[in-house]
């Protein structure tokens, strides 16, 4: 056997042979199990939630058909009734719940005004999504690297400091070779760690075994080895390993929480969004002003964007149901340009994050993580898109009952247009691993030369 493999055989048995690291396993592959079950369980609420969608819709229904059962003006309709739209989880979102928690995942929608439906949805409590979902990915994000910090900051410094470090140099044909081996049993360990529990969660979830999967293995490898990396340049100085700890620790506190906070900051600062209380007033604003405004003004606009109503029969009475549908789709118009210019701000955030990302493993591994799990920005502005197609295809079935007065017959429920959700398709976080492999190799190198550079020791 060669000296290597000896080594190898001797730091495994080292490493897994006290009862008190035994036992420090044991929790922390708990703490893993809770992380995996808390994002299934937010996860499978929302699930449950969306799955009882159909049966409310059904109730509404069958109370307008008991209330209007020979038909009605299809202004009632349009107005009582609230079809629902939803953005259904993906198999691995209850290892990644993103943005699922901040935002709403499902609306019922109306005839109404569209942007003060969605926006309204959207104001929600910060808190929540301040504090984060202790899911899979928190876990794999900041637990992991404090795991790994705490079994990789002494490899080298215990030796000094029992007293056995001429000994173990007699012994290593090479020193680089020994902290390699040694971190690398700690990295290799704690990603089996990482794997069992991702094999967990594909008995508890809905994720199944393949290409996804194989991907967030890969990606866990890779931030890991990141952190691994870090801890050979940091051993490498020749420090106490009190001094190591703290200083990985140090870094652990830079890189997973104030940098990038302070690139989020910064990212907002540089991208600013008007405020979304601002744009509900601005369309509810418009929405009211047209109470006091002749008919024959709110028509002229209206026709100015919707020319192919123009010659349906004109409104003689005090109120009218298109006139009413007329004053909601003017006040959606005298924003539209302001909503596409917010969701255009959130895209150019979104893209500088990703250009960070691939040069931040902290993250990247978020970003990498929640593209994978559908549960990102570019989603919920996919979800957006097609409450909008949906609210068109609204406007398209009862326009020409409103504006040329068909009326609206009990049959015609069963033929109301139901919401598309988007599709879940993976984003494949390829530029966020190859920014983790180029971290993992210049640390490395970083250590090597760290190593060959002192003076006390054979490298």
């Amino acid at each position: 056997m060669s000296p290597s493999l000896r080594i190898v055989r001797y730091e495994a048995r080292l490493l897994w042979s006290s009862p008190a690291m035994l036992l420090a396993w044991l929790l922390l592959l708990g703490a893993g199990v809770l992380a995996v079950l808390q994002g299934h369980l937010s996860i499978e609420q929302q699930r449950h939630s969306l799955a009882g969608l159909p049966d409310i819709q059904a109730a509404d229904v069958a109370f307008l058909k008991r209330r209007y059962p020979e038909g009605t003006d299809a202004g009632n309709v349009g107005y009582y009734l609230f079809l629902p739209t939803q953005h259904p989880p993906s198999p691995w979102a209850d290892l990644a719940v993103g943005l699922r928690d901040a935002v709403p995942v499902a609306m019922k929608v109306r005839l109404l005004g569209l942007y003060s439906q969605i926006f309204d949805a959207e104001l929600i409590n910060p808190t929540p999504a301040a504090a984060g979902r202790f899911d899979f990915a928190f876990f794999l994000g900041l637990v992991l690297p404090v795991w790994l910090i705490l079994l990789c900051h002494g490899v080298l410094g215990r030796d000094q400091e029992g007293g056995t470090d001429t000994l173990v140099r007699a012994s290593a044909a090479s020193l680089w070779r020994l902290l390699l081996i040694r971190i690398g049993l700690r990295w290799l360990s704690t990603w089996i760690g990482g794997l069992l529990l991702l094999g967990l969660a594909l008995l508890v979830t809905p994720a199944q075994p393949g290409t996804e999967a194989l991907a967030w293995a890969l990606f866990m490898g890779a931030y890991l080895a990141v952190w691994a990396a870090l801890c050979c340049l940091v051993v490498a100085l020749g420090r106490s390993s009190v001094w190591s700890a703290m200083a990985l620790l140090a870094g652990w506190t830079v890189l997973t929480l104030l940098l990038p906070a302070a690139l989020s900051i910064w990212n907002e600062r540089r991208y600013p969004v008007a405020e979304v209380a601002d744009l509900v007033l601005v369309q509810r604003q418009v929405m009211h002003t047209g109470w006091d405004l002749p008919k024959e003004t709110t028509f002229e606009r209206f026709f100015l964007s919707h020319p192919e109503w123009q010659d349906t029969p004109p409104v003689t009475e005090r109120f009218h149901w298109k006139w009413y549908f007329a004053m909601h789709q003017i006040a959606d118009d005298a924003v539209r340009q302001r909503v596409a210019e917010y969701h255009q701000r959130l895209l150019q955030r979104d893209a500088l994050a990703a250009t960070l990302a691939g040069w931040l493993p902290t993250v990247g591994l978020q970003r990498g993580l929640s593209g994978l799990a559908n549960t990102d920005l570019v989603d919920h502005l996919r979800y957006l898109d097609s409450v909008t197609a949906f609210h068109d295809s609204l406007r398209a079935f009862f326009y020409p009952r409103l504006f040329e007065e068909q009326g609206f017959a009990p049959e015609d429920f069963g033929r109301l247009p139901a919401h598309l959700p988007p599709l879940a398709t993976p984003r494949w976080p390829w530029r966020e691993l190859f920014g983790m492999l180029i971290w993992t190799g210049f640390l490395l190198i970083g250590a090597r030369r760290l190593l060959a550079g002192r003076a006390d020791i054979r490298p």
